[in-house]
C-alpha cells in the first residue's frame, strides 16, 4: 500500500464537529485530498480498485456542485471565459487546481504520471474502463461515457498543470 498523498491529504483535512457537548471534532479529507488518495490507491491496484475509479468519476462530475460553483465565478473566471465553456469540465479543471494547491511536488509528480498514462491517445484507459459496466464500452452509450470521462481526466490534468510549480516545463494535459 502506497502512502503517497497521505501527508498532503492530512494537511488539507477539514475539521468537522460531530458533537457539540462535549465537543468532538474529527478530521475529514477534503475533496481534493480524497481525490489524490483515490487516484493513487487506484493506480496501485487498478484491477482490484474499481470502486476508487467509480468514486473518482463521481467526484469529477460533481465537483462544482459540492460547494465550489461560487468559487468558479469569483476566483476562476478564466474558466468561464473559455469559448468552449462546459460547467462539468470546468469543475474538473478547478479540482485539478485545488489538488495542485495541496499536493507536494512528489505527490503531484506521481499524479501527473498516472494521468499522463490514462489520457494518452494510445493509452489503455484502465481508469475509465473501471467506471463503465462490462460489455457496454463498445455500444453508443458506453462510447459516449468513455469520451466524457476522458475529457474530464484531461481537464483534471490541465488544472494540475495550471498550479504545478514547473508546469511550463512539461505538461500532461
Amino acid at each position: 500500500m502506497s502512502v503517497v498523498g497521505f501527508e498532503d491529504a492530512y494537511r488539507a483535512a477539514l475539521h468537522v464537529r460531530v458533537r457539540a457537548n462535549p465537543p468532538l471534532d474529527i478530521l475529514v479529507a477534503s475533496t481534493p485530498g480524497l481525490t489524490i488518495l483515490k487516484l493513487i490507491s487506484w493506480a496501485g491496484r487498478p484491477h482490484e480498485r474499481q470502486r476508487d475509479a467509480i468514486d473518482l468519476a463521481f467526484i469529477l462530475e460533481r465537483y462544482l456542485d459540492a460547494g465550489n460553483s461560487e468559487r468558479l465565478f469569483e476566483e476562476h473566471i478564466d474558466l468561464i471565459e473559455d469559448e468552449n465553456f462546459d460547467y462539468v469540465r470546468a469543475g474538473a479543471r478547478l479540482l485539478g487546481r485545488d489538488m495542485a494547491k495541496i499536493g507536494s511536488p512528489d505527490t503531484l509528480g506521481r499524479i501527473r504520471e498516472i494521468l499522463a498514462k490514462e489520457i494518452a491517445d494510445e493509452g489503455q484507459h484502465l481508469l475509465i474502463q473501471n467506471t463503465i459496466p462490462a460489455g457496454t464500452l463498445s455500444d453508443e452509450q458506453g462510447g459516449k461515457r468513455f469520451d466524457e470521462l476522458l475529457a474530464l481526466l484531461r481537464e483534471l490534468a490541465k488544472g494540475i498543470d495550471d498550479g504545478f510549480p514547473s508546469h511550463s516545463n512539461s505538461g500532461i494535459g
